[in-house]
């Protein structure tokens, strides 16, 4: 039997809904953004028995199978189907009416929106993001689900809760496992790849000293807990869910917070610029919390080699911590 599927297509200001029925699958609520990834949302009530622990297993399930058996073409055809009597020019004219609002975005053509869509369901790091909604949610689940954050999987629970105040009624989403936010900001912020990121300098020099730390911190970001991604014009390194580096233009930056969330205290930081100044040649800059050098200074092959040795020597004292 065919169900109902909502595929909406966001942009930071908005969002437009496309509603249609599909014999594939049966997912509540399915989302793309304009970065080209998707987002699953599943709705339970508390007295429904699946809203306990079935509800994770069922949207994980949903996750696996676009996964391995969805394409880009398959997404765009869910969208032309709705918009196939409307004045709108197909999913793409939908989505360029959304990112019309925002004055830092060109339209879209076919071609790109399909190679963002494409990247969202190829890469595991990008693969659907898995929202449970009910008006309750069981312990059991939520448990479940801070679990599978642990292990890197993009998936949190949200309590919907009505309220009356007066004659005035309102609901509220209340997330009660996981940081969907901060995820979301981050994903609509990713929107360049590293061809791109790399094109941001005209400078030779710095275009390669900026590539080789690219090439160190993706062989870092294979490791167990660490994690490599772009956020608007920032290359970072994160491990365990917290930022410990990233790369602007021009400048390398150390986050002095998240290694304090990782339980470093101000000894360990000391003895770090200790490490660091002389590999680069030059003391850090006075910032308290995410001093910086230039990335000129990397130019230097031997200055080089010996930074990245000391990166990778430093993310794996973080993980064995």
């Amino acid at each position: 039997m065919k169900r109902l599927i909502i595929i909406a297509l966001l942009s930071v200001t908005g969002f437009i809904l496309l509603i249609m029925n599909t014999a594939v699958g049966q997912m509540d609520l399915l989302f793309l953004d304009d970065a080209g990834r998707l987002l699953i949302i599943e709705c339970k009530l508390i007295q429904n028995p699946e809203a306990r622990r079935d509800v994770v297993a069922q949207v994980l399930e949903y996750s696996s199978r676009i996964e391995t058996t969805w394409d880009a073409e398959w997404v765009m055809s869910l969208g032309e189907e709705y918009y196939r009597d409307d004045e709108v020019s197909g999913v793409v004219g939908a989505m360029n009416n959304a990112l019309s609002r925002r004055k830092d975005c060109q339209p879209l053509t076919a071609e790109e929106l399909k190679r963002r869509i494409t990247a969202g369901l190829s890469s595991r790091s990008k693969g659907p993001i898995l929202v449970i909604v009910g008006n309750r949610l069981e312990q059991r689940a939520l448990v479940l689900v801070d679990y599978l954050r642990k292990q890197k999987v993009p998936i949190c629970c949200v309590e919907i809760r009505r309220f009356k105040t007066g004659e005035t009624e309102f609901m509220l989403g209340i997330v009660k496992a996981a940081s969907l936010l901060s995820t979301v900001t981050q994903i609509q912020r990713a929107s360049i790849n590293e061809e791109e990121w790399l094109a941001l300098v005209k400078d030779p020099t710095l275009r390669m000293v900026r590539g080789d730390l690219l090439a160190v911190m993706n062989e870092i970001g294979k490791l167990d807990e660490c994690a490599v991604s772009f956020g608007g014009k920032e290359l970072m390194l994160g491990l365990d869910g917290n930022k410990i580096a990233a790369v602007s233009e021009d400048q390398f930056y150390v986050y002095l917070s998240g290694l304090r969330k990782l339980g470093w205290n101000e000894n360990k930081i000391t003895v770090l610029r200790n490490q660091i100044e002389p590999i680069i040649g030059t003391n850090l800059s006075p910032v308290k919390n995410y001093p910086s050098f230039r990335l000129s200074l990397l130019s230097d092959s031997v200055r080089m080699a010996g930074f990245s040795e000391f990166l990778r020597n430093l993310v794996n004292t973080l993980r064995e911590s």
